[in-house]
């Protein structure tokens, strides 16, 4: 559409891929288990003492949620997607992100027909899954009008054609 907006509500410096380790609303969602190295070392040994806390906690989500990404030394977003419209629609996301050096495969498959398609990943093996699920950036293949694959379609052969792209 190519629209020009005058104004920003505020920005992200996000990498285009990244592995979403959880996704709470808060403090009160986040899941224990994922984080408990986390929560064993601030002296909550179980799940139980932590929601004791919580049921105490005057505070900022957005610290504890920064606290747990320093820990693990990953990363964090709070995402509103409607600006603060609807109450409730807002979250953290915690993240790590992907590879830096993700590499560009060619991923050449057969069944009744034969496609080759182009991918970014991390291994030979995310790149022909991603491949199978119809996840590429490309596809070329005898058979038009498909979206992805054919039936009982194989790898045949995949191979590195991009060394580094930096993620993106």
């Amino acid at each position: 559409m190519g629209k020009e907006f005058k104004t920003t509500l505020e920005t992200h410096d996000l990498p285009t891929r990244i592995e979403v380790i959880d996704q709470p609303s808060g403090i009160y969602n986040i899941n224990y288990e994922t984080f408990k190295e986390y929560f064993v070392e601030e002296g909550f040994e179980t799940e139980e003492k932590w929601e004791l806390y919580l049921q105490d906690f005057v505070g900022v989500d957005q610290d504890v949620i920064e606290e747990i990404a320093e820990f693990y030394d990953v990363y964090w977003a709070y995402c509103d997607p409607d600006g603060h419209r609807n109450k409730g629609n807002d979250y953290f996301v915690i993240y790590k992100q992907r590879s830096q050096t993700m590499k560009t495969y060619k991923v050449k498959t057969s069944w009744i027909g034969y496609s080759e398609y182009t991918v970014k990943a991390d291994s030979k093996e995310e790149a022909e899954e991603l491949c199978m699920c119809g996840s590429s950036d490309t596809e070329r293949h005898t058979l038009s009008g498909l979206d992805y694959g054919g039936d009982e379609e194989q790898v045949t052969e995949t191979k590195i054609i991009k060394e580094s792209d930096n993620g993106k």
